[in-house]
């Protein structure tokens, strides 16, 4: 795949192991690049508060995943973080 997008996945999953093998299974397949977006678990919305979540991502946990994706960029908008990680350059 050109993109593997992991669209409101990773807060559902058990941290630190859950989400690491997540992302190194998107690299594995992606050509190009990985997106992820989660919940701003900053922000006072119902979805970052929704108990079906096994962690909220913050700032800390934010950092921490960024270790996984060198070179990555995140943006925070509209309560949600996103990520772009590009695992390889387009010739």
């Amino acid at each position: 795949f050109d993109t593997v997008i992991l669209a409101e996945v990773l807060e559902h999953l058990s941290w630190p192991d859950g989400v690491f093998k997540a992302v190194r299974n998107a690299k594995n397949v992606a050509r190009y690049r990985v997106l992820v977006t989660v919940p701003d678990g900053r922000k006072d919305t119902d979805e970052a508060l929704s108990p079906k979540h096994q962690y909220l991502m913050d700032l800390e946990h934010l950092e921490k995943l960024l270790t996984q994706l060198p070179g990555a960029t995140w943006m925070a908008r509209a309560g949600f973080f996103l990520i772009q990680w590009d695992v390889k350059e387009r010739s």
